[in-house]
């Protein structure tokens, strides 16, 4: 039995690495472990990482060079060797910390994975970056501040391996960032504005969702084409 780690369950692990206490919102502490038949591939993947997300206290965003010697380096037994490093998409274009992250990690061969949990305010039908969803009249608007995001990114030094629409869309937190999608809104958004819209952009990341069970058969006939893609927390892409 192999147990894999969920990058959500991750984060107090790379907290620990970092010698603070503990990181933003709670997560759950539930066991979880996978059977790993190895004669039997379901997907790929690429690597085991950690996110620097809501760490607390805030000094320690962006993360020092020492420390992502510590997480992402094997050059001795003290170094953890973590080949992905997941960032958040700030809701107010406030990204120079994720692209400070971003660049220490691929200099350090790791990959990135971006993910926003929420849209902008002025897009949610709540004008709050807590609760409420997503406009249907800014899906257009929103599949290009994603893009924007990924440019930012690749064109200062740290190009995405994957980037998510939304952090847990079937879980909306009423103290910290979040934002609701149903299936079919998955389903509209990636098929008609998302999908196409990243594709057309020519970046390399592909698009991803994050752990939603439940959507995970709408959204992927409409998105399982081209560079978009269902995935779980363990793995950055299924092919």
């Amino acid at each position: 039995m192999l147990e894999v780690l969920h990058l959500n369950r991750f984060q107090p692990f790379v907290a620990a690495a970092l010698g603070v206490a503990a990181v933003g919102p709670a997560f759950s502490s539930r066991a979880a472990s996978s059977i790993i038949d190895w004669n039997e591939v379901h997907q790929r993947i690429d690597g085991f990482g950690g996110g620097v997300v809501f760490l607390n206290p805030g000094s320690l965003d962006p993360v020092t060079s020492a420390n992502m010697d510590t997480l992402f380096d094997t050059n001795n037994a003290n170094q953890l060797g973590l080949t992905l490093l997941r960032v958040r998409i700030d809701p107010t274009t406030n990204w120079s910390n994720a692209l400070s992250d971003g660049r220490k990690a691929v200099a350090r061969g790791a990959g990135v994975l971006a993910t926003p949990w929420t849209p902008p305010a002025g897009m949610k039908d709540n004008t709050n970056v807590i609760g409420g969803s997503l406009r249907p009249t800014q899906y257009t608007n929103y599949a290009n501040y994603l893009n924007r995001f990924a440019a930012y990114m690749s064109s200062n030094g740290a190009p995405l391996k994957a980037i998510s629409i939304q952090n847990e869309p079937v879980f909306v937190p009423t103290t910290y960032e979040g934002c609701g999608w149903t299936a079919t809104q998955l389903q509209t958004f990636c098929h008609n504005v998302g999908g196409p819209d990243y594709q057309r952009t020519g970046y390399d990341a592909r698009i991803g969702f994050v752990q939603p069970g439940q959507v995970r058969s709408n959204t992927q006939r409409s998105c399982g084409r081209g560079k978009c893609n269902v995935h779980r927390r363990t793995s950055i892409r299924t092919q």
